[in-house]
């Protein structure tokens, strides 16, 4: 049988509790016995005190909590059980731990995972850490032969050689114990080394664990381990600006990386040359992966892998020959080949000498760009003063020096370009276009180029200046194109070859451009346009649209007053001469009124809009002010949890409107619709919208609107397809998450506020979506610009001066189907025992009151086997899903820790990611995990009112829900205050869950009215009047 311990708790006062808890802990509960009488459950335990005091805990048939007594002196009924009670129940859960799920066949747990609970758990307690004593320190010895590899010692005190690397990582591993000499026995915790240590031991561990697999060649020896480049790179970087030992004798510094190697080419005149060193001629070079090192004086530096293509070789040949001599008669070719190489890394000194008398006379190049019969031929000659140099020859003659980087690179381009190189010509009407246009720039770096007469026709035109005339005629967008030296067949040719996606198009024996910001400006504008009469239409709603995309481009434009008439209000609408229904005035705040004027210039014009305010910002408020505006008639869809709240905000900001709520069975909504004419607004959900459209089909609203649109964001569901068959003047969706998922989700939402803006879906996915997610900049600018106009999103961070620090709502959820039928059930078999038992005990009817509070929460708290409903746990998980996808962080409290094992199997299902604290929880993992989830992203912290109502900091949380209400008001506003304190940058949301019509709502009533509810339930006046009041 389960015992509902959970009842003793929640009348214990706060201090009897963390007294009985401290009891518990310190082992004061010396004796605890059981006894059966008359069908009922007696623990009876000692607790030690200043005396032995004994205690008795009593339960009824069905495991609920019937009385408790105590011999202590500050024991009453009226003040709730006393702190050896709470230590007496506690200590029999231990003992004797109860399981509240519901019997039946679950999976058993893999071997392999009852395995690593014991193997982590012996590691856990393996892991000693020597405190304040001397940490251990692990010492690397870098040895250089024909590779790299390490060497370490160990010890505080001492230091001993490390003989078995391998040994050492599986100690790590494990936690392991050895003893390396007198002086040194060491359990391998991590925390046991020095910090510099640590970092190493980690290293060691990552290279051994990565090399373990591969032959033994790694290893040669059991106390050395081989480096292969990329440990290389990474051990320098562990040692950065440190001295490390090399081999047993020397030290060595890793200098900063930044650090330049100080070496010099030193150049020196003698007899008939000159000579050729190094500053420093002893240079070893280190290969890593991403870089190499040079070892000199004791000192290491990082080089770039340039660095090192260009002076490894010079540098390896003067360690060995100390020098070099250069004859006079070839010092301008080492100079020009070598010397100039070296000095874009090294620095040359050669004292008085003047080098550059040496350098290589420049190269002059003139290519010449000749056509013939629609085909292009070049010309190309070289020359270094007077001598002539074929670039296309392998034979090198004569005895000047030849710039090979600048030949390289004009060969290069002319490869680049011409498919049949060496022989420059072209016959290809793309290649020759990708030429004139792309590859004459790049030869104009290296070379003179002229173009021929025979090429005056082949050229590459300018683009069209395009003059665009725009007007706006009711419904429809008009307009007229021109170019200055195009005529209109031509400009038509233009823009139907750039939809095809050509790069160029040839009109007059010339190039077009295509790639052109005016060309693809305009051709985005005209692929939702229609030709008639030699003007291109299409509906108003892209005004804002063609304006954006005009200015993409360079076009000379004309605009009509009308136009510009309509893009002014769209774009003025923060400070647009509109104003708010005056009863809302003084309640709405300023981003509020501008979404209200917002939602009204849409409107007044014709267009859907998607309001995207982050949650708590009041979206339905600025949609209420909407619909207080003018006589109208509107259709709400929403969540089921949200139908009530819909109500209530309506009846609390706009009282005058009359609302109707579509709810209950088949014939009673009938019914309801039958009835909505004679509304103002109607509010359905998704659930019945598309069991009940056909309903609505002989009704056209003035308005629809979507709340949490998110649930339209699958085209093919019957939610959106009945949603989108509603008849409407006006279309608005809600929402925090437009985009969840994929782009497909937000065509959706608009094809439910203005049919066709976006085109068909495939469109849509061919247009924008592919590349968007491609990472297309251009693609994301323009779906950016054409849906910009229609969304309105701010977010917290943006309001954060006109909201208050703190904002409290209640959710209510509505009792309904099988709960429901379970509530009044019990309801009714209270009432009857009351009224047969009218002296019932204050605990007895507590317990009761109890019962019912848990069913609201969720039925399978009392009744394990229930599979029913459960409004108040959907609308929480709707409610945490909404946040976390906004970005928000959320503490979540009840005081029943049952009922967070329900929430969190329910977010683990989900895949959100959340931590638990709970009574048992230890004060050290307390801090641990208030410590991380302020951090980290984890999103959800679920805590038990009592555990964690006071004494923590949780800032990094700015949603607060409090699942079910707590009997003292101040208790759940010191746990809210765990998120809402000093160091909090964000406005926190506050969200009580309350089940409608439930013994829940009298609470939050009776906590509105500032009734003394703490003293009712646990203090010493007469509550048991009040307490049956709130079951009657």
């Amino acid at each position: 049988m389960f015992f509902d311990f959970d009842a003793l708790y929640n009348e214990t006062q706060g201090d009897a509790f963390a007294s009985g808890k401290k009891k518990f802990y310190d082992n004061k509960v010396k004796s605890i016995t059981t006894a059966t009488r008359d069908g009922k459950f007696d623990i009876m335990s000692t607790v030690q005190g200043d005396r032995l005091y004994s205690c008795k805990i009593t339960f009824d048939e069905q495991g609920g909590l019937y009385d408790y007594e105590c011999d202590c002196d500050k024991f009453n009924l009226e003040s709730g059980p006393c702190k050896h009670i709470v230590a007496t129940a506690l200590s029999y859960e231990e003992r004797n731990p109860q399981v509240r799920e519901p019997v039946d066949i679950r999976k058993k747990t893999d071997p392999g995972a009852v395995n690593l609970i014991a193997e982590y758990g012996k590691k856990k307690r393996r892991r000693f850490i020597t405190g304040d004593a001397v940490k251990t320190e692990l010492i690397p010895y870098l040895e250089l032969g024909d590779g790299v590899s390490l060497r370490f010692t160990i010890g505080n005190k001492k230091q001993y050689n490390l003989k078995d690397i391998s040994d050492f990582v599986s100690c790590v591993s494990a936690c392991g114990y050895r003893r390396y000499g007198v002086d040194l026995e060491l359990y391998h915790n991590i925390e046991n080394f020095t910090d510099n240590s640590k970092k190493l031991v980690d290293f060691l561990v990552k290279c051994y664990s990565e090399k373990i697999e591969l032959s033994g060649t790694f290893m040669r020896y059991k106390d050395e381990i081989r480096l292969i480049s990329g440990d290389v790179d990474e051990f320098f970087a562990l040692y950065e600006g440190s001295l490390v030992h090399l081999g047993k004798t020397d030290l060595v510094l890793i200098e900063p990386f930044t650090a330049t190697l100080p070496v010099k080419l030193i150049v020196t005149r003698e007899d008939g040359g000159y000579s050729v060193t190094l500053s420093e001629t002893d240079c070893k070079f280190i290969d890593g992966k991403d870089y190499k090192y040079v070892l000199t004086q004791n000192r290491i530096f990082r080089v770039s892998d340039e660095f090192d293509a260009a002076v490894r070789s010079f540098f390896d040949y003067i360690a060995m020959k100390k020098r070099l001599f250069v004859a006079d008669h070839d010092m301008s070719a080492f100079y020009n080949s070598v010397i100039c190489q070296l000095n874009d890394y090294i620095e040359v000194d050669s004292g008085t000498i003047d080098l550059s008398v040496y350098e290589a006379a420049p190269l002059v190049t003139k290519i010449y760009i000749n056509g013939k019969d629609g085909s292009v031929y070049l010309d190309v000659k070289a020359s270094y003063d007077d001598n002539p140099v074929d670039l296309f020859s392998d034979v090198i003659g004569g005895d000047f020096v030849r710039d090979w980087d600048t030949e390289n690179a004009i060969r290069g381009v002319l490869a680049k370009y011409f498919p049949h190189y060496p022989d420059l010509y072209l016959d290809d009407e793309a290649e020759i276009f990708t030429f004139l246009s792309e590859g004459v720039k790049e030869l104009f770096e290296y070379a003179e180029v002229f173009v021929t007469d025979s090429m005056k026709k082949m050229r590459i035109r300018t683009s069209p200046r395009i003059h665009v005339g725009v007007r706006l005629t009711s419904d429809l967008l008009n307009l007229q194109l021109s170019a200055e030296g195009y005529t209109s067949e031509e400009l038509a040719a233009i823009l139907a070859a750039y939809r095809e996606k050509k790069r160029y198009i040839r009109l007059g024996g010339g190039f077009v451009n295509l790639e052109d910001n005016s060309i693809e400006a305009l051709s985005e504008i005209l692929e939702v346009a229609k030709l008639t009469d030699g003007q291109f239409e299409m509906p108003r709603y892209y005004a804002p649209f063609v304006n954006s995309e005009l200015k993409q481009g360079f076009f000379s434009l004309s605009r009509d007053s009308a136009f510009k008439s309509l893009l002014k209000s769209l774009e003025s609408v923060e400070n647009a001469d509109i104003e708010v229904p005056e009863s809302l005035r003084l309640i709405m705040r300023n981003y509020q009124k501008t979404g209200y004027r917002w939602l009204k210039m849409l409107k007044d014009n014709g267009f859907g809009g998607i309001l995207a305010d982050d949650m708590g910002l009041g979206k339905s408020l600025q949609v209420i002010a909407l619909l207080l505006e003018e006589k109208s008639t509107a259709l709400i869809i929403c969540p089921t949890t949200l139908m009530l709240n819909w109500v209530g905000e309506i009846e609390k900001f706009a009282p005058s409107l009359r609302t109707l709520a579509v709810m209950g069975g088949q014939e009673e909504r009938r019914e309801r619709i039958a009835k909505a004419a004679d509304y103002d607004v109607v509010i359905t959900s998704y659930d019945l919208i598309r069991r009940d459209y056909e309903l609505y089909e002989n009704v056209t609203f003035d308005y629809a609107i979507a709340d949490e649109a998110q649930y339209i964001k699958n085209p093919e569901t019957k939610n959106a397809v009945a949603v989108k068959k509603i008849k409407a003047k006006h279309r608005f969706a809600l929402t925090g998450t437009p985009v969840e998922n994929n782009l497909g989700e937000l065509w959706s939402i608009f094809d439910f506020i203005m049919p066709y803006y976006l085109g068909s879906y495939g469109a849509f996915r061919d247009k924008y979506e592919v590349d968007v997610v491609r990472g297309d900049a251009g693609a994301t600018g323009r779906l950016k610009r054409i849906v910009k106009p229609f969304i309105l999103r701010r977010l917290k961070a943006d309001v954060l001066k006109e909201l208050p620090a703190k904002m409290e709502s209640i959710l209510d959820a509505p009792l309904e189907g099988e709960q429901k039928k379970l509530y009044e059930a019990n309801l009714a078999l209270i009432r009857e025992s009351m009224r047969a038992t009218p002296d019932m005990s204050r605990v007895v009817v507590l317990s009761m009151l109890t019962k019912l509070r848990q069913i609201c929460c969720d039925p399978s708290l009392v009744y394990p086997d229930y599979t029913g409903n459960s409004a108040k746990t959907d609308a929480c998980m709707e409610l945490i899903e909404t946040a976390v996808e906004g970005g928000h962080k959320i503490l979540l409290f009840s005081q029943f820790t049952s009922m967070l094992d329900v929430i969190r199997r329910k977010l683990m299902e989900k895949g959100i990611s959340h931590y638990v604290l709970k009574g048992d929880t230890p004060k050290s993992e307390r801090l641990r995990l208030v410590n991380k989830f302020n951090e980290n992203d984890v999103k959800v912290f679920l805590i038990s009112l009592k555990a964690g109502g006071t004494g923590i900091n949780l800032t990094g949380a700015d949603v607060v829900i409090h699942y079910d209400p707590w009997w003292n008001e101040s208790v759940m506003n010191q746990a809210t205050d765990r998120a809402y304190r000093m160091g909090q940058q964000k406005s926190v949301q506050v969200y009580k869950l309350i089940v409608k019509d439930s013994v829940e709502e009298k609470i939050i009533k009776l906590q509105e009215k500032k009734s003394a509810l703490a003293g009712l339930v646990v203090g010493k006046e007469n509550g048991i009047k009040e307490i049956i009041e709130l079951l009657g």
